[in-house]
């Protein structure tokens, strides 16, 4: 579900992973930006294979696609491997597409590997959304985010700042999409709650026990 790669995994940023035969519907990739300290083992990016993704549109007539894979091999806590996220982009493309301007509010996402817990959220970035046949929906969009992860000591802390892309191919559904984009907005991550999160903690904040994204004034 989740691999790191090195450097010779940049050229995906920009490729179509079904085009080189994948046959998840979603193909998204996190780069941490790390501009003061690298380690020669951590992974440069993040690739995710979603294997659920769904549009619709909401009662504010804005187009929302949720994506999410679970893998979980031998049913217990260390193994549970999960990846949710969902957009919130504006009114549905009219005729063959539409660009959307992503903001705070657009992406919500959650990962789970083992006991390692993530989530981030957009800044600012672009989406590009298509109708694809009476049934799909397809789209692409790339954006500046922030990240946190959690510790079971401190919960959620270590805002960095991140870069993603992605690209999907949903399925017309509502009924399935909706409960992904609710999972990606719990814990303080609701889109009406959090309107401008923050890159970095303030100092005194490293040790943020709340839930919440630091500086949201959220819990």
């Amino acid at each position: 579900m989740k691999r790191g790669i090195g450097v010779a995994g940049l050229a995906a940023l920009g490729g179509c992973a079904w085009a080189a035969g994948c046959a998840a519907p979603a193909a998204v990739t996190v780069m941490p930006v790390r501009l003061q300290k690298l380690s020669p083992a951590s992974p440069l990016l993040h690739e995710f294979r979603p294997t659920a993704c769904y549009a619709w549109v909401n009662d504010a007539d804005q187009l929302c696609v949720g994506m999410n894979v679970r893998k979980r091999a031998f049913r217990t806590a260390f193994d549970r491997e999960e990846f949710h996220l969902s957009l919130v982009l504006g009114p549905p493309p009219a005729g063959e597409g539409r660009t959307y301007v992503v903001t705070e509010q657009t992406v919500r996402a959650r990962t789970r590997d083992g006991l390692t817990h993530t989530r981030f959220a957009s800044v600012e970035g672009v989406a590009l959304a298509w109708k694809d046949g009476p049934r799909r929906l397809s789209g692409r969009f790339q954006f500046r985010g922030i990240e946190q992860s959690y510790l079971v000591v401190l919960g959620w802390t270590n805002t960095r700042q991140i870069l993603c892309v992605g690209e999907f191919k949903a399925r017309w559904d509502r009924e399935r999409g909706e409960p992904i984009l609710r999972h990606t907005e719990n814990d303080g991550m609701a889109r009406d709650q959090n309107p401008h999160p923050r890159l970095a903690p303030r100092p005194n904040e490293g040790k943020a026990t709340s839930g919440r994204i630091p500086g949201s004034g959220v819990n």
